[in-house]
């Protein structure tokens, strides 16, 4: 049972400021977190509020300061404002992290993975998302996402569908003029520069592939993002769902495919016959049936209770040219390199970790291919994710019900050159929640 407090304190985060409930906007919900509750101080007026967590009515009043008590890592809620005739005149949608969730630093395949760089600050950048989340706060169509401080040498980048939509030095960012009835995934991005004693022999080694200065300069950034899937509710007044396919009820198919986006690629080794190898000439898409590895995991908490793993990996293909006219071979790596260990399962709550270390299989001296993610499902619904992988080549990752056929995108990442797989090179970490 959640417990709600009213209450009469009144106070600033972010320098918002106050007006009234005419020109509500999402610059006028005030928040304060302290142990393990958060404050919330509405738009003042005269309408009846009523806020909802997972479908469940909270609380119904009048009064525009409230204090709930924070379970779960990130908490969803829906304020309505209804008018005289009970009529919901306006509605407010919270993502709200714990600050009191406990992420256990010690015993973390998150923390604990022998890829990336042996930079530690790729370690303190991972440990950061992971205690982070994406919180917002929504209203009509436009959107206010906030976070708390990540290490950073860079502004922050805010992408939205996978799209740079702008950069700040603040922990918030504000979108409009979005579509209703529309999910959004939104991304912020943080980047440190690797300490010299960590990039010189790297940048050594990349020059000597031929790579330029700013080509070197990206692959050696240790980068991370925090994600989240905001969905901007239509005219007609609706339920808020963390996840889509609310009625799933914790049956889902979670795909992750890594592909190469080219029609082909240059083989780095100088003295292989396959002076290229053929790519999947695609874009981002759930369902394509070109890709160099594809994990599905699918949950059950209902009709049976079982976390399983597919896995397929498709074809390499070596050619003499560029277009492949030519092939000089065609091999399939083993699917033994990806892993899944379940965790919890429960009908309420999932957790597993995938492994994936897959190389070209002509030969042992190409690096592998390395990503690992950790997942938590519950049935509320609500999914989070830590996870990092190789900054090649292109990374992908939706979730569909397991009696639908519609994907929505969870994580999307383009890859930059094979050269970002030589070993010690900094990996790309994540942390998603939905």
């Amino acid at each position: 049972m959640k417990k709600i407090f009213f209450t009469t304190i009144s106070f600033s985060v972010f320098a918002l400021l106050h007006s009234n409930y005419a020109v509500a906007s999402v610059e006028d919900v005030v928040i304060k977190k302290e142990n393990g509750s958060v404050v919330l101080e509405l738009p003042d007026n005269e309408n009846v509020i009523k806020i909802y967590s997972q479908n469940e009515l909270l609380v119904t009043s009048q009064v525009n300061h409230f204090e709930l008590e924070l379970e779960e890592e990130v908490e969803n809620y829906k304020i309505d404002f209804l008018n005289e005739g009970n009529e919901i005149i306006d509605q407010y949608y919270l993502k709200i992290k714990n600050d009191e969730y406990l992420f256990d630093t010690d015993n973390n395949l998150f923390l604990d993975t022998e890829t990336g760089s042996e930079d530690p600050q790729e370690h303190d950048l991972r440990e950061a998302l992971a205690s982070n989340s994406l919180e917002a706060i929504i209203n009509d169509n436009t959107v206010k996402l906030f976070w708390s401080d990540l290490p950073t040498d860079y502004p922050y980048e805010i992408f939205r569908d996978g799209e740079l939509i702008g950069t700040t030095d603040n922990e918030y960012f504000i979108d409009d003029a979005l579509e209703k009835g529309t999910y959004y995934n939104y991304q912020v991005a943080a980047a440190l520069t690797m300490e010299e004693e960590y990039s010189t022999p790297l940048e050594l080694e990349l020059m000597n592939k031929g790579l330029t200065s700013d080509e070197i300069e990206e692959a050696l950034k240790i980068e991370g993002s925090l994600n989240t899937l905001i969905e901007i509710p239509n005219d007609e007044f609706q339920t808020f769902a963390t996840l889509p396919n609310p009625t799933a009820k914790g049956n889902f198919l979670i795909r992750y495919n890594t592909f190469i986006p080219a029609k082909s690629v240059k083989n780095p080794n100088p003295i292989s016959n396959h002076n290229w190898f053929k790519g999947d000439n695609r874009g981002f898409s759930a369902t394509s049936s070109k890709y160099r590895t594809r994990a599905d995991v699918s949950t059950k908490m209902t009709d049976g209770n079982s976390i399983t793993l597919s896995k397929s990996v498709g074809e390499t293909v070596g050619c003499k040219d560029e277009n492949c006219n030519n092939v000089t071979g065609r091999q399939t790596a083993s699917s033994s390199g990806i892993t899944m260990n379940r965790g919890t399962n429960t009908t309420s709550t999932k957790t597993w970790n995938v492994r994936h270390d897959i190389g070209i299989p002509f030969s042992k001296v190409y690096p592998n291919i390395n990503y690992f993610y950790e997942a938590t499902l519950k049935k509320a619904p609500s999914f989070s994710v830590n996870g990092a992988h190789d900054k090649a080549p292109n990374h992908e990752m939706y979730i569909r019900s397991l009696n639908g056929s519609t994907y929505t995108k969870l994580y999307t990442k383009t890859g930059g050159s094979f050269s970002n797989l030589i070993p010690g090179m900094p990996q790309q970490s994540f942390k998603f929640s939905y």
